[in-house]
């Protein structure tokens, strides 16, 4: 969905603000609610392994960056990401390891990528991506179900960005201020439901045994 068409409905009190400005603040609400409360996360279609192929990279949608690589499974088993010193204790000839399915990842440089030890050889799997997204600062459209689902919550965090600006005709630090706590506290709550994976039932965990 495009920001610019739901701008005007998004900001009623700053109607005098720049369209440019309003694209970017809503860029950069959605950008928070992406990195701190995680709300853009998608579980990707298979990537089938290859053949001494070692680094793999997730799908990524256009206009967007990848904020964190959640989880990754090798057919039905998950991958242990380790660092690459964690690597060499628990894998000591990871640099010419091989196996029909790797079980360890080491992510890239660019957070785009991981590698993958033991090396593929003859894989019949394939990798599946659980990976959280944000919006590039240059944005012009954002997924339907972040503008639509989020509508309050970035109309928050618009206010909050436009109306702290000094010398507007739309500055209003108290209403700047006031939109930000309402803003944070959306976050903290759309937070919360991401944790329960947008279910209403309470978090459960396994019972710990006592030694």
């Amino acid at each position: 969905m495009q920001i610019d068409s739901l701008i005007r409905y998004l900001t009623p009190e700053l109607q005098a603000a720049p369209d440019e400005l309003l694209r970017v603040a809503v860029v950069q609400s959605v950008q928070t609610l992406c990195s701190k409360a995680h709300v853009w996360r998608e579980l990707q279609d298979p990537t089938p392994l290859q053949n001494g192929v070692r680094d793999y990279q997730p799908d990524v949608p256009p206009g967007a960056r990848i904020v964190n690589i959640e989880s990754i499974h090798c057919g039905a088993v998950p991958l242990t990401p380790l660092t690459l010193s964690e690597l060499s204790w628990r894998l000591p000839d990871w640099q010419t390891a091989q196996s029909t399915s790797p079980t360890f990842y080491v992510g890239g440089n660019d957070w785009g990528s991981v590698d993958v030890y033991p090396l593929p050889k003859n894989p019949t799997e394939s990798l599946v991506f659980r990976v959280e997204f944000e919006p590039l600062i240059t944005a012009t459209s954002l997924p339907d179900f972040l503008l639509q689902r989020y509508q309050d919550e970035i109309s928050m965090g618009v206010k909050a960005r436009c109306m702290v600006i000094p010398n507007t005709n739309w500055s209003d630090i108290a209403l700047a201020e006031y939109w930000r706590g309402r803003f944070d506290e959306s976050v903290a709550s759309a937070a919360i439901k991401m944790i329960h994976e947008r279910n209403s039932g309470s978090i459960r965990v396994k019972p710990r045994a006592f030694a």
